[in-house]
């Protein structure tokens, strides 16, 4: 590895670098002005490390890939340990290189730092802006849906704990293996702007939905409607068949649920706080994995586009949001990754 390689590196990545180190610098200028220690932990988030063991555990996948494509002169397959050594000494000169390595650790710690700043963002935003508009998306989604709230339309479909244990499954453990899944993905790809089209959308998307956004429109959402309005709550019969479920075999979502709030209003504290609903970063993180896929390959969108729809779905049934919450990260992504495209080809 060369102070060449470092350099190009550096070059190849400086539109997702620039918008990193302003998230960054912003950050910490609020922490110098307003909100002593806000930042603090920030290097020391296990986020890291998860996303570091994905890089590792992708070598040797890439290897045995690697093999997979091994051909002869003839284009027959090569049998045996000959196969094994060809596959080897074809990794080594164009996947194990440093510059592609590098690649892949400077996109492996990329990522989960966006998240780490976020993370100490989401912290303070109801210091900034308390919960003041969760009345008005929830009585808009109403009027969006023709005067019924989302949910209601779909218990009769979803009001069943199998299904409701599914989605809770797709949308916290398959989220976050669908995002370390990419970032690996984005890691190894070869195609410069595309790879650094989608690091600035994912970086974008935290900056602006999850951190201006959502402390423009600082919201708790359905889960936590009664306890921030104070007001007749129309989410309580969605809460009660959700709380009957978990009481039968544990739900993620309000385990996680109860843990924000509990980190919330002081009682424990937690690695990852903070209560923010509009817009949802759930939804935009699915979506942005659909635009990468249909840049590759047609399949591969069409499955991570069905992938989005049920975590949007999941995003309502399950009390994390309002359904316009999702609609409005669909449109604000999608807009980003265009942006983000534009940038990328500067």
């Amino acid at each position: 590895m060369s102070r060449k390689d470092l350099l190009s590196l550096v070059y190849e990545h400086r539109v997702s670098l620039a918008i990193l180190v302003s998230y960054l610098l912003a950050g910490y200028l609020l922490q110098a002005t307003l909100l002593p220690g806000m930042m603090a932990g920030l290097w020391y988030s296990p986020v890291y490390r998860v996303f570091l063991g994905g890089g590792v555990v992708s070598l040797p996948i890439v290897f045995v890939l690697a093999r997979w494509r091994v051909r002869g002169a003839d284009g027959g397959r090569i049998h045996g340990a000959e196969g094994w050594r060809v596959a080897w000494r074809s990794a080594r000169q164009e996947l194990f290189t440093a510059p592609r390595l590098l690649r892949l650790l400077f996109v492996l710690f990329y990522v989960p730092f966006v998240m780490s700043v976020f993370g100490r963002w989401k912290s303070v935003m109801h210091l900034i802006h308390p919960f003041a508009w969760d009345e008005r998306l929830s009585s808009l989604d109403r009027w969006v849906h023709f005067g019924t709230y989302p949910w209601e339309d779909l218990q009769p479909l979803l009001g069943r704990p199998i299904i409701t244990r599914a989605l809770d499954f797709l949308y916290v453990p398959c989220l976050v293996t669908a995002l370390i899944g990419t970032t690996v993905w984005q890691g190894w790809r070869e195609d410069r702007r595309r790879r650094e089209q989608f690091l600035s959308a994912f970086a974008l998307s935290w900056i602006v939905l999850g951190t201006i956004a959502a402390t423009a429109l600082s919201s708790a959402g359905p889960c936590y409607y009664a306890l921030v309005t104070h007001l007749p709550d129309p989410y309580q019969a969605l809460m009660g068949y959700l709380d009957r479920v978990d009481a039968s075999s544990p739900l993620i979502a309000v385990g996680i649920q109860r843990g924000l709030w509990a980190s919330f209003t002081g009682q424990v504290s937690t690695p990852f706080d903070g209560i923010s609903a509009m817009p949802s970063l759930h939804v935009a993180m699915p979506v942005l994995f659909a635009l990468a896929g249909w840049q590759y390959d047609r399949r591969l969108g069409a499955a991570l586009t069905a992938y989005a729809f049920l975590v949007l779905v999941g995003s309502v049934h399950l009390g994390w949001h309002y359904a316009i919450d999702g609609y409005a990260s669909i449109l604000g992504v999608t807009l980003l990754w265009i942006l983000a495209g534009r940038l990328a080809r500067e």
